[in-house]
């Protein structure tokens, strides 16, 4: 059996660095958004993670929810600004009804109206045709929802590349399909509204940019799930082959484990990419919300990874063991 990496994390909170792929940005996509067209899918802006929450469709009280902080609130007021300054044409305006999506929606685009359908964690054919309408001549959709949905939903957005206070515009091509026109990120919002750029902010935490995905990480679909988003951000880490990402991950996304250093965690991770190089997954069973067992090859052979992750600490990951296979059995 190869060494444990234990207490990782859920790693909503990696940004990654756009490759080039064409996608408008900044003064450009606001230009094309000036002409109307477009479906702009915001995810909420900053919130206080101070409170831990699990991911449900409920819609609690106010003091259950993790709800906007004051940089937040900031953020979703200078979208508004420079919504305005652009003089970008919103009609339809819709927001998932937890209340840091509502006034999200409300201090940069005006009042939502409210559906489940953007907050659902299990993807829905409503929640596809909501995403997929068309905006009405000469005018965009404002949709505000969470990072599962626009993870689900959009090509080229891998879990991790869209923060809070972040967005994928889309829009529907000639054959019908839905592609990415572009993104807006935090700094992208403070240079288009003249302010000063926060460093490399994503979801509330103060992390460095990371590099997309390595290419052929998964030939499988990974089921839509905590572990599966777990094991997919968990690749892009590991694949890297910096244990600065790793870091990243670690701190950014996992229940601490209080009896392993930080130090000694990645001291295990450049011992596994030494001995394995880069994965690739090959299978993976459909498991539960917060447990997955996936195969990948690697440069030694195939080897198991096992994902798990607990509903009570917020969908975060408790571990990731790795195991070599030998004739189809685990040594």
């Amino acid at each position: 059996m190869l060494p444990m990496m234990a207490a990782l994390g859920f790693a909503t909170h990696l940004m990654t660095v756009l490759p080039d792929s064409g996608e408008l940005r900044g003064e450009s996509l606001m230009n094309a958004l000036r002409h109307g067209g477009y479906t702009i899918l915001l995810r909420h802006a900053r919130t206080d993670r101070s409170l831990v929450t699990g991911i449900d469709t409920g819609v609690v009280e106010r003091s259950g929810q993790r709800n906007l902080s004051s940089d937040g609130v900031r953020d979703a007021k200078l979208i508004g600004s420079v919504i305005r300054k652009y003089g970008i044409p919103v009609g339809e305006i819709q927001s998932s009804p937890m209340y840091r999506t509502r006034e999200t929606a409300e201090f940069a685009f005006g009042t939502p109206t409210l559906t489940l359908d953007l907050r659902s964690l299990e993807p829905t054919e409503a929640q596809r045709a909501l995403i997929m309408a068309a905006p009405k001549p000469g005018t965009n959709r404002a949709l505000v929802t969470h990072h599962f949905v626009i993870e689900r939903h959009v090509p080229g957005i891998t879990p991790g590349a869209i923060g809070e206070s972040e967005a994928a515009v889309v829009r529907l091509n000639q054959s019908g399909t839905l592609e990415l026109a572009g993104r807006i990120l935090l700094r992208d919002w403070e240079t288009l509204g003249g302010v000063t750029p926060t460093p490399a902010v994503n979801a509330g935490h103060v992390v460095p940019a990371v590099a997309a995905p390595a290419s052929g990480a998964s030939s499988v679909a990974l089921p839509f799930t905590t572990a599966g988003r777990i094991t997919m951000a968990y690749l892009q880490a590991f694949n890297s082959g910096d244990t600065a990402q790793m870091r990243t991950f670690l701190e950014a996304a996992m229940v601490p484990n209080p009896a392993r250093a930080m130090g000694e965690r990645l001291a295990s991770y450049q011992t596994l990419f030494a001995d394995l190089g880069p994965l690739t997954i090959t299978q993976a069973g459909a498991g539960t919300d917060e447990q997955l067992e996936a195969r990948a090859s690697s440069r030694k052979g195939e080897v198991v990874i096992t994902v798990k992750a607990s509903a009570s600490q917020g969908g975060r990951g408790t571990s990731i063991t790795f195991g070599m296979t030998q004739g189809g059995h685990r040594k």
